[in-house]
């Protein structure tokens, strides 16, 4: 049976995927990634999974070249790893040339959030969208644009949507900037939101919890019980996403966008909110035409997404 091969190397896991040609996950392989071991100890596991995947399918993979997706800036002249901060230590690491000498075959890195965006517009949420842009929520904030099914790209920064300013007297960014989208809804955004709005005196339960016990999912759940400041901060924190969104659909013309990362399973407390804020800011004309959906492919996407462009590069 033929297959082709996909890789999503974050911090914590690197995922491996078997994809039948058509973008369904046959067969993964999940792996710890361990980056304190190094790249070099984690490029010997990627080969041990993939000389399994091998004997699985008695055959090897259509792949012409292998594509992995990685967190992080990279110089892709060189291979490396420019700024990743959930591998320290890899930075200046030929990680591709690495790879591709260990392998005997080309192989291409791209940014983890870019491959998502690749994988939702082929096979999950964003399936029936030509163009679409798509945001991932977590720590921080990363964005991604599909035009044609296929990734826009011009340099390789391209994407930081998360450091766009929606607000120029705003909260300080760790990019050393003030009032990015990242200092909205991100993790360390909501944190900083809830400690201002804490500051105020408002009666909440926010207030009975510890600076590190503030997380999203916490927000989230003060928020479905009408508590007023989760509500607050899940409200502004909204307000500067949908900014960030506005923005790039008055200057791109984007109607389509898939909401993704960890944030996302809160999905059910803020949509509302996100499109109501979203349809304010947009031009006029195309407030019928803008859709919102949440990713679904949750930890495969990124895989799918990898896959998908070394299909496209056959």
């Amino acid at each position: 049976m033929e297959y082709i091969i996909g890789i999503d190397l974050g911090g914590t896991t690197i995922n491996i995927g078997a994809l039948s040609l058509d973008g369904n996950v046959m067969e993964e392989h999940m792996l710890n990634t361990n980056p304190s071991s190094g790249p070099e100890k984690a490029i010997s596991r990627i080969i041990n999974a993939l000389n399994e995947l091998e004997k699985t399918f008695e055959a090897k993979p259509v792949n012409k070249t292998l594509v992995v997706g990685l967190p992080g800036i990279f110089d892709q002249k060189k291979g490396t790893i420019i700024q990743a901060a959930n591998l320290p230590g890899w930075e200046g690491y030929p990680f591709r040339s690495a790879l591709s000498t260990a392998l005997n075959m080309p192989v291409v890195i791209k940014n983890d959030a870019d491959l998502a965006a690749l994988g939702e517009t082929w096979v999950g949420s964003g399936k029936l969208f030509n163009d679409a842009f798509m945001i991932t929520l977590g720590s921080g904030v990363g964005g991604a644009l599909v035009v044609n099914k296929k990734l826009l790209e011009i340099n390789n920064i391209s994407g930081e949507f998360g450091h766009m300013v929606v607000n120029l007297d705003g909260a300080l960014c760790s990019c050393g900037r003030r009032g990015c989208v990242e200092t909205y809804f991100s993790r360390y955004g909501l944190l900083q939101l809830s400690k201002n709005h804490l500051k105020k005196g408002k009666t909440t339960k926010l207030s009975s919890y510890p600076e590190e016990n503030i997380t999203p999912l916490l927000l989230a759940t003060l928020a479905k019980e009408k508590d007023p400041v989760a509500l607050d901060v899940i409200k502004e924190g909204i307000n500067g996403l949908a900014t960030g969104m506005a923005n790039i659909s008055n200057t791109l013309g984007v109607t389509n966008f898939i909401i993704g990362g960890g944030i996302s399973n809160a999905w059910g407390v803020f949509e509302k909110t996100l499109k109501e804020s979203l349809a304010k800011q947009v031009f006029d004309a195309e407030k019928r035409n803008i859709n919102v959906v949440k990713a679904t492919l949750e930890v495969k996407a990124g895989v799918i997404g990898a896959a998908k462009f070394a299909l496209d590069l056959k």
